[in-house]
């Protein structure tokens, strides 16, 4: 089976109508297709059909595309029928090895689509305060055209994606990273320049579970647990770094884990849970 027409990009975003690579679940066990095959994977609410210019898929789920040409990514436009009657056009893009997984709703039901095309491993997404961004991992995309902007540098081979930040004047981003085989618990945090990609700091902080920047973007906070000392009662920890300079500036400790933390917008006050 071809794509019906082959494009040259090298990702692509879905927000309200337009695609975007999102990760897979973490633990998600997916046997790896060949470099010219891809599977296309729909879930629709019963009842509904999709069909192409060319061919009427009725209520079938799963596509197949082989002999793809590897490395090429082909686009191939659908027509979805819901069961309330309502249609929509959807645009999935096709690239062999990859699996894409379209999921949704009808849209009398007022929800939100999802849509995951990617093999990168991501827990956190964060969206620019202007809107013009999104940080999924360590991917930037531009959340109005869909264009992927860059991959932030993996200089050791990390675990990504326990938290992701932008800051407000959308000069840095930070993300919170493991190694795989470390087991000290000490995650490190890396902040990029977002424009360029440079690296301009690396921390080390406890388990990392919620990062923020302040909203002048001159600090970030960094919160979570430290489990180094386990056995004698682990405790929530919040780290402050001025990213001017480097250098802490102040460490908030608590009598309990940290799994979530949030500024208000003057950067006065911060609730942790």
């Amino acid at each position: 089976m071809k794509a019906s027409t082959r494009i040259r990009l090298s990702y692509t975003i879905a927000l309200a109508g337009i695609l975007w690579p999102t990760p897979p679940l973490h633990g998600q066990d997916v046997a790896k297709l060949p470099s010219n095959q891809c599977v296309a994977e729909f879930t629709l609410p019963d009842g509904a059909t999709f069909k192409t210019s060319d061919r009427d898929y009725g209520t079938k789920r799963t596509l197949s595309y082989d002999a793809l040409t590897p490395g090429t990514i082909y686009q191939t436009n659908f027509e979805i029928r819901f069961p309330s009657g309502q249609m929509v056009s959807k645009r999935v893009l096709i690239e062999g090895g990859r699996r894409v997984k379209v999921a949704m709703l009808d849209p009398a039901v007022g929800r939100p689509e999802v849509m995951l095309q990617s093999n990168d491993t991501t827990g956190d997404v964060a969206w620019s305060k202007d809107g013009r961004y999104v940080l999924a991992g360590r991917t930037l995309c531009d959340a109005k055209t869909g264009r992927h902007l860059r991959q932030f540098p993996n200089p050791t081979q990390f675990l990504w994606g326990l938290a992701v930040a932008i800051s407000p004047d959308n000069s840095l981003v930070a993300l919170a990273a493991k190694a795989s085989n470390m087991g000290s618990g000490i995650d490190r945090i890396f902040v990029y320049k977002l424009a360029t990609g440079q690296l301009v700091h690396k921390f080390e902080g406890v388990r990392t579970r919620a990062l923020s920047f302040g909203p002048k973007s001159r600090t970030l906070f960094a919160s979570g647990f430290d489990t180094r000392g386990f056995e004698k009662d682990s405790i929530g920890v919040t780290q402050v770094w001025d990213v001017r300079t480097g250098k802490t500036v102040r460490v908030i400790r608590s009598n309990r884990w940290i799994s979530t933390m949030a500024l208000s917008v003057d950067g006065k006050t911060m609730v942790t849970w």
